[in-house]
This record gives structure tokens, C-alpha cells and sequence, in this order.
């Protein structure tokens, strides 16, 4: 897809939001009770013969993984864009101000996604699984960058032990070295 190249997801990222993507909603097929929802949640999936899945994610496969459509890889492709827009120079991000933007610039696809294999439901099921979707993206994205954020801090204050302590000792050592100087 032409926009999804134009923001700098390549086939490595693809396949990543791919298998991510086949675990959310695994996860909110098992958070419903609801036929309706299961259905809704089915409009989303395909068979491994049909999915938009990697060698990546095939090879993870031992029975169990939850397989999306490539219309669904795109929308959660988009997903990753817009998270990365927000996520570009903001310290903090609102879950609540991320789920808004993706329903407010990607309810259209999610539509599509349901509606190619002609699903009709409810509109507050539509919202409820649309939102559920964005805001575990969001968790799951959000996790992944402290992971990350976390690591860096770690190599740069070059402790072996807790991050904590060894930011404190390090705070502590250069309060040190002010108060003598």
C-alpha cells in the first residue's frame, strides 16, 4: 500500500502489526461473550491460507494464532502511523486522545473491513469492538516504547543492578560533586 510506504513501514513492521494485530483480536474474542461481537470480531479474520500473515507469523504458529485479512493489516498499519505521529515529540499520550484520532481518521476503514464480507451490525457493537481495538493497539504500543525507553536509560547510566537505584546513585553522585565543587 502507497501510504503505508510513504511513512516508513516496511515488510519487517508488516509482519510485527500483522501477528500484534491477530493477538488483539484473539484477546477480544475471548473478552466477548456475545455472538454479535464474535461475528463482528470474525470480519476481521481469515483462514492461514488467506491471511496477510509472514513466514514470521506462520512459523509462530503452533494451532492457535489468529489470522487478519489484508484489508485489516492495512488499518492496523495505519494505526501504527498514527501512533507514530503522536508518539514522534510528545513526552505523553492520552490512550483517550489516541483512540479518538484513529476513530476519527480510520472509522471509514474500519467499516470497510466489516462490511467487505458483508457484515451488518449493531451501531454500538461497531463502537464498542472499534474502540476495544484502538485502545489495546495503543496499550500494546505504548508498552513496547517504555520497553524501549526503559533500555536506553539503562545503557546511558550504565547500571547493572534496578534502573532506579542506579539513576538514584547516579543523581546522587553528581549532587555530590556540585555540593564539593
Amino acid at each position: 500500500d502507497n501510504y503505508i510506504m510513504q511513512h516508513n513501514i516496511d515488510e519487517t513492521d508488516c509482519d510485527i502489526i500483522a501477528y500484534v494485530g491477530g493477538c488483539i483480536l484473539y484477546k477480544l474474542k475471548r473478552k466477548y461473550k456475545e455472538f454479535e461481537y464474535k461475528d463482528c470480531l470474525e470480519m476481521f479474520t481469515c483462514g492461514q491460507e488467506d491471511a496477510a500473515a509472514s513466514e514470521m507469523t506462520k512459523s509462530k504458529d503452533r494451532g492457535g494464532l489468529t489470522y487478519i485479512k489484508e484489508s485489516t493489516l492495512d488499518l492496523f498499519c495505519k494505526m501504527e502511523v498514527i501512533f507514530r505521529q503522536k508518539a514522534k515529540n510528545v513526552s505523553k499520550i492520552e490512550p483517550i486522545e489516541y483512540v479518538n484520532e484513529c476513530g476519527t481518521h480510520l472509522a471509514d476503514d474500519f467499516l470497510l473491513c466489516l462490511h467487505e464480507r458483508g457484515g451488518k451490525f449493531r451501531d454500538d457493537v461497531i463502537i464498542e469492538i472499534m474502540q476495544d481495538i484502538f485502545a489495546l493497539f495503543f496499550k500494546i504500543r505504548i508498552h513496547h516504547r517504555c520497553k524501549i525507553i526503559i533500555q536506553k536509560m539503562k545503557i546511558q547510566s550504565k547500571c547493572s543492578k534496578g534502573l532506579r537505584k542506579g539513576l538514584k546513585r547516579k543523581k546522587e553522585l553528581e549532587e555530590n560533586k556540585s555540593a564539593n565543587a
